[in-house]
C-alpha cells in the first residue's frame, strides 16, 4: 500500500486487496506471532479503507483458511495434531 496508494491518488481511483487469514479473525494456539500479524493486516485494511474512500480508492482483504500442505503436515506431525485441530482450534 506504501507504493500503491500514491499512484492511485495520482490516477484518481484504484482498488487494493490485502491478504489476511482466518487466523486474523480468530486466534489460534501456538501461532501467536502469525495470528497477530494477520490481525494487523485486517486493522490496517479497515483504517486505510476509511481514510481513502473519499479518494475513490477501495481497500479490502481476503482471509483464506487452512490448507493441508506439506508444510502444515510437518508442523502438525511435530505437534501431534490432526489437520482439523491444527486449523480450527
Amino acid at each position: 500500500m506504501k507504493y500503491e496508494i500514491p499512484q492511485m491518488l495520482k490516477q484518481g481511483d484504484g482498488c487494493i486487496v490485502n491478504t489476511a487469514s482466518v487466523s486474523g479473525h480468530k486466534g489460534f494456539a501456538e501461532i501467536g506471532p502469525y495470528s497477530t500479524s494477520k490481525h494487523a493486516v485486517l486493522g490496517l485494511t479497515k483504517v486505510a479503507a476509511l481514510e481513502y474512500a473519499k479518494d475513490n480508492i477501495r481497500i479490502t482483504s481476503i482471509s483464506p483458511g487452512g490448507l493441508d500442505t506439506p508444510m502444515v503436515r510437518r508442523v502438525r506431525e511435530q505437534r501431534g495434531m490432526s489437520f482439523e485441530n491444527a486449523c480450527y482450534r
